[in-house]
Order: structure tokens, then C-alpha cells, then sequence
């Protein structure tokens, strides 16, 4: 919404790992060299463990854009496989999908390797959730690819927990002696600084845009404790704020005023909300009310088709962008429009049970305009259930869930998806229908919180009672068929503190 008042090209702060945004540090130069070291000897592993948020996939990102088109890579997102299944995916990603016919796969890997003068890169995200299982097979094959005389670099992006892995006796003695291991540590108040400057330069263009206030920037710092992640988040909310008050510069209020959204407790949280109110003034405080009215009255004047999207050509759904089925650190996969949040909860929800589907394209075709998450399910060979969405149900019943969201997730958002949606496309009661319902996942219950894994939003904790208000008809449970003996879905990661 303010990418147009401050003349954005596009958004600067967005979430998902971009390498058009890649911004480098002493520590990711040290990164890059010493993959650069490793490839040019022939291999080696190269492992960066960095907390959540501190910018490891984009990193992961940046290196295949810089060297995908001079070698073979293959990229695992969501290395939570078993061993066949994990070698099987390198393998595919080596091959271009096709594996040398009569050989399993790890030996089909090494052998296209032997085929490639300059070797390969593999590149496991999230490389923490590999199974020690696979993690051992992985090193070992690694190993042997690299003492018969290929050439593979493996690069591990990965959160302080693979300690437990690389700690182990068997992994230290696979691990060659130029295993370079570079931990990715948080922004310096002086690297924020920068770090900020340089996303608002990118985003525009050349364009500086607008200025954040030496006040300003120490509070960005100040909240983010450098992280990235919270930098970006912070940014995003302090400069609608200072939109909203029709504020060329971004101050310390401005992310006061980020902050006190961000650490709301709830989707929904009355208080905060009037806080921001108030602090964006009267004239901001009225535009909310007034698109917000017009927003309630428009609906009410139109007869819309059930499951909220019309047959026309504007009730379609986007593709889903192959980003979609990629989760975050906090496990989430993200959305950027509430049209593609359906298929967005699907991926979080089979990242959760560390299940893919045997048929990709099967599968995303399920989660398109009228998503079928019981057919969803079954291509991961699961069941699907509807589950009533009570109290009860949600304090003592099974989870994950999948789940309907009626509204948006707090009041900045509000601002920003209702006054571009009635500002561009006031005339399509299909979009404002898609507007009110987003799908999310509901993973886990702490007390009488909710921990809500939201595509739109990121991982956030609610109360259930504020969840039980927002929820519109049932929940999707899967589940496992009886005699499987498949991974039960694991729990959510804490965030980093």
C-alpha cells in the first residue's frame, strides 16, 4: 500500500528469501569464499549455522543464483527424508529426473558426478531436520564420492540444533579436515543501519526513498537485536505507520508504533489496536474507520457465491509460485495473497508431517480455486477428517489442523489489504470475498494459547477463545491410515529468543 507513496518499486522488507536483496556481510564474504576455496580444489563441506531469521536461506539463495549457471546443483528444502528418499532427490536434481536406469540412487549420483568435469553443489536448507539416519548416509556417500575422486561441495544451512548431529564420533571422522564451518551471527547496530539503507535503495530503484531518523534506526536495532527477519518485519510496519501519518521520514515512533503491532497477543487485540489508532492520529484513525465501513457496506449490498469466488475470470485463483511450498524457519510456508493461502496451509501442514507427494503436480492441483485437502491428503498417503471447531476440540483434540480465518491478521494489515483492494478493485465482490477467508494451520496448543502457523503472517500465539471468534466452519484433521508407520507430524519449533 505505501510502495506507490514512497515511490517503491517494490516492496522493500518482503519475508521471502530474495537474492535481489541479498545484503553482505564480513561474515557471508567469508561464507562465499570459502565455497569458492572448495569448488575450485574439487569439494568439500561448507557449513553455516546461524539462529532463526539471521538470513540463511537468502544466503543459500544468493550462492545457487551465483554459481547455478556455471554448475550442477541440487537444492533439498525440506530435508526431513529418509534415506532413499533423500538421495533420491539429489539424485533427480543431478540427473534433470532421470536416473541412471539399474542403479540405486546414491551409486546414480556418484556416477553422474564422474561425469561432470567440474563437479556439483548440493545445498540442504534446514539442514537440522535431517534424520540422523539420513544425515549419516548423506556424509557417508558425500565421503566416498569425494576420497574416489569426484568433485561435490556441500553446503548445510543450518540452526545451532545440528550440533547434535556433527557432534556425533561417526560424523567427525567422515567429515574431511577442510570442512569450514562459519557461524551466521546477527547485524551490528552500524550493519542494520546499512542493511536498511540498502533494501529501501533496491526497492526503489536508485531511488533513496524515505529516511529512517538516526532515532529511528537505533529502535529498529534495538527490537531486531540485528536479526534480519525482525529488521524486515519491523521496517515493513514502521513505514505503513508513517504512511498512515503522511511522513516522509520513518522515527522512532513510527517504530514504537511497529513494535506494539508486532507483539500484539492476538489477532485481534482491541487495546493495540486503539493504541496504533490513536498514535497515527485522527486523520489515520478515520481512514480506517471509513474504509472499513465502506468495506462492511459493499459486502453486505452483494450476493456472493458460496466458498466466496465467483465463476468469472476474476474468481480464479493465481498459480501458486513453486516458493509456496517452501516453509521459513518457523516452519511456515508463505502467502502473499490470502488467494494463496490455501495451498500455502497445505505445504506448511505436509512440511509438518515430513511428507512429499509422489505426484507434485497432483497434488498442487487439489489446493487450486476449491481446495480439496482431503484430496490433498491422499497424495501424501494420508486420511483426511472434518473436525468441529470448539473449545473442547481445540484444548484436547488432535492436531495439526487446518483451519478457515475470517478478517485480517491485525489492524496494520487492515489498512493495507482493505484500502488496496477497495481503491484498485472497489468493482470485484469476488476479491473482497477472498479478502475476509485465509487458510492457516493450527499446530499445537500451549495452555489455553493456540500456536498458529498463518501464511499471511508468520508463526504468531493467540488465545484459543480469539481463535474460536476468527474461525469459519470446520477444520481439516489428517491423519495417518491404520497400519502406517510413517513420521507423525513434528512439533513446531520455538522461535529464537
Amino acid at each position: 500500500m505505501y510502495q506507490g507513496y514512497f515511490h517503491f518499486k517494490e516492496s522493500p522488507f518482503n519475508q521471502t528469501p530474495d537474492p535481489q536483496f541479498f545484503f553482505s556481510t564480513p561474515v557471508h564474504q567469508k561464507v562465499l569464499d570459502a565455497v569458492n576455496q572448495a569448488v575450485e580444489r574439487g569439494g568439500g563441506f561448507v557449513i553455516v549455522i546461524g539462529e532463526v531469521g539471521t538470513g540463511k536461506t537468502t544466503l543459500g539463495r544468493y550462492i545457487l543464483q551465483k554459481v547455478g549457471g556455471s554448475l550442477p546443483v541440487s537444492l533439498v528444502l525440506n530435508p526431513a527424508l529418509s534415506p532413499g528418499e533423500l538421495m533420491r532427490t539429489i539424485a533427480e536434481d543431478f540427473s534433470g529426473g532421470e536416473i541412471p536406469a539399474g542403479l540405486p540412487p546414491a551409486p546414480a549420483v556418484a556416477e553422474l558426478l564422474a561425469r561432470m568435469p567440474k563437479g556439483g553443489i548440493l545445498i540442504v536448507d534446514e539442514a537440522h531436520n535431517l534424520p540422523r539416519a539420513s544425515f549419516d548416509v548423506l556424509l557417508e556417500w558425500a565421503s566416498s564420492v569425494l576420497e574416489g575422486g569426484g568433485r561435490l561441495t556441500v553446503i548445510l544451512l543450518a540452526q545451532p540444533e545440528i550440533s547434535s548431529l556433527l557432534d556425533n564420533p561417526a560424523a567427525k571422522e567422515r567429515l574431511p579436515a577442510s570442512t569450514v564451518r562459519v557461524p551466521l551471527v546477527s547485524l551490528s547496530s552500524a550493519e542494520t543501519r546499512a542493511y536498511v539503507g540498502e533494501r529501501l535503495r533496491r526497492a526503489g530503484g536508485g531511488n533513496a526513498g524515505p529516511a529512517f531518523t538516526d532515532g529511528g534506526l537505533d529502535a529498529v536495532h534495538r527490537y531486531s537485536r540485528g536479526i534480519p527477519r525482525l529488521i524486515n518485519t519491523v521496517c515493513d510496519k514502521a513505514l505503513l505507520a508513517a504512511y498512515v501519518k503522511e511522513s516522509w521520514s520513518v522515527d522512532k515512533e513510527h517504530v514504537k508504533l511497529a513494535v506494539e503491532e508486532i507483539e500484539g497477543p492476538s489477532l485481534r487485540d482491541e487495546r493495540r489496536g486503539q493504541r496504533f489508532i490513536r498514535g497515527v492520529g485522527v486523520a489515520g484513525a478515520l481512514s480506517v474507520v471509513v474504509i472499513f465501513a465502506a468495506f462492511l457496506a459493499y459486502q453486505t449490498s452483494r450476493q456472493i457465491a458460496p466458498g466466496g469466488v465467483s465463476d468469472g475470470a476474476a474468481g480464479k485463483r493465481p498459480a501458486v509460485h513453486w516458493n509456496a511450498r517452501v516453509p521459513d524457519e518457523d516452519g511456515v510456508v508463505r502467502a502473499n495473497s490470502p488467494e494463496e493461502s490455501a495451498a500455502a496451509a497445505a505445504y506448511t501442514l505436509a512440511a509438518l508431517w515430513k511428507r512429499t507427494p509422489e505426484d507434485p503436480s497432483a497434488f498442487a492441483k487439489t489446493l487450486g480455486d476449491r481446495p480439496d485437502f482431503a484430496a490433498a491428503a491422499r497424495h501424501l498417503g494420508l486420511e483426511a477428517n472434518a473436525v468441529q471447531l470448539s473449545r473442547t476440540a481445540i484444548l484436547k483434540g488432535t492436531h495439526p489442523i487446518i483451519v478457515s480465518l475470517l478478517g485480517v491478521p491485525d489492524v496494520i494489515t487492515t489498512v493495507r489489504i482493505l484500502e488496496e483492494r477497495l481503491g484498485k478493485d472497489a468493482a470485484d465482490p469476488a476479491l473482497l470475498a477472498r479478502t475476509r477467508t485465509r487458510y492457516a494451520v493450527l499446530a499445537e496448543v500451549h495452555g489455553t494459547n493456540a500456536v498458529v502457523l498463518d501464511p499471511l503472517v508468520g508463526r504468531t500465539a493467540i488465545p484459543v477463545l480469539v481463535l474460536l471468534d476468527r474461525v469459519s466452519g470446520d477444520g481439516t484433521v489428517w491423519s495417518q491410515p491404520p497400519g502406517d508407520k510413517g513420521p507423525a507430524p513434528r512439533l513446531v519449533q520455538e522461535r529464537g529468543s
